[in-house]
């Protein structure tokens, strides 16, 4: 075969890019031998993409959505038309391309039935043959400025109260469980001050406080939705023997994964929360406590973000 090589490079080495800034790169090919082409290619393209099979026993639905955000396509080397076909000599050959994303461009993002992908494919024609296609993806960040969603900075407090029901003759006060957080947008890596406050009057001892970060993500597809929940760390905590109280702060660290910004993409949705979970002795069911909370992807030029002035 006469081509030796043909791949996509990016100016940066890490392939990561902001919503806004304009992509640049080249095509490198190198020929063995003379080829004939009609030209090469170059598309680059973002966009949302959901699908998943649902199927009741009869019938199996393959449902599918897109939506684009940038599809550029450029030709590097030949005519407008594609149609007439020459010689390219034997050797290296390079053709640079740039291309500008979108000031909303929504952040790169994976899941079972979601994705938002970025990408550059490269194409040789090739008349009476098999065209020669490379594809190399890239990530857009899109980090969110906590500091322009001025609710995020409030401190937040939840109390739940459970009452438990014995026979007759025996009686219980109730579990009650306070929890306060300083604010509720926080950054990757960021630790979660978390404080506790439970009074037990109950006759059930508190074995652990569990707390748990959830990311909840809805993908849309031709009218329909499917939901994935997803644990991203979790922390066990100490417990609160019957008839006594306990006030204590404990540090929960966000962990270091992208939490991709995606306002602008209409076919997925992502929140996340902590869930707490107050786990009691015996056969009682468990307090549960769910409280949203924000987080920002702010890595920026290697530096995490300052947060609310701080």
């Amino acid at each position: 075969m006469s081509i030796a090589r043909f791949c996509v490079i990016f100016d940066k080495l890490d392939k990561v890019y902001f919503p806004g800034e304009k992509v640049t790169g080249r095509v490198e090919l190198e020929l063995k031998s003379e080829k004939e082409i009609r030209g090469v290619q170059l598309k680059l393209k973002g966009k949302a993409e959901c699908k998943w099979i649902q199927s009741n026993g009869k019938f199996t639905h393959n449902y599918k959505e897109n939506e684009t955000y940038i599809k550029s396509k450029q030709t590097l080397i030949g005519g407008k038309r594609f149609l007439d076909k020459f010689k390219l000599p034997k050797g290296k050959h390079i053709y640079p391309f740039s291309a500008t994303l979108p000031p909303k461009a929504p952040a790169s993002y994976s899941s079972s039935r979601g994705k938002v992908i970025y990408y550059a494919e490269a194409k040789i024609d090739i008349p009476l043959g098999f065209d020669q296609q490379e594809r190399c993806e890239f990530v857009v960040v899109n980090p969110m400025d906590l500091n322009l969603y001025p609710d995020l900075k409030k401190s937040y407090e939840s109390k739940k109260v459970k009452k438990f029901h014995y026979m007759c003759c025996v009686s219980s006060g109730p579990l009650s469980i306070t929890v306060q957080l300083p604010k509720t947008g926080f950054a990757k890596s960021e630790p979660i001050p978390i404080t506790f406050e439970i009074n037990n009057a109950s006759n059930a001892a508190v074995t652990s406080v569990e707390v748990y970060l959830k990311r909840k993500t809805a993908c849309k597809a031709e009218g329909s939705r499917r939901k994935e929940n997803t644990t991203l760390q979790r922390l066990r905590s100490k417990g609160v023997e019957e008839g006594q109280s306990c006030t204590w702060v404990e540090n929960f660290v966000i962990p270091s994964i992208a939490f991709p910004f995606l306002d602008c993409c209409s076919l997925i949705k992502i929140h996340h929360e902590l869930h707490i979970k107050v786990m009691t002795a015996g056969m009682h069911t468990n307090l549960n406590l769910h409280i949203p909370v924000t987080i920002s992807d702010v890595i920026l030029n290697g530096n995490p973000s300052t947060l609310f002035g701080q």
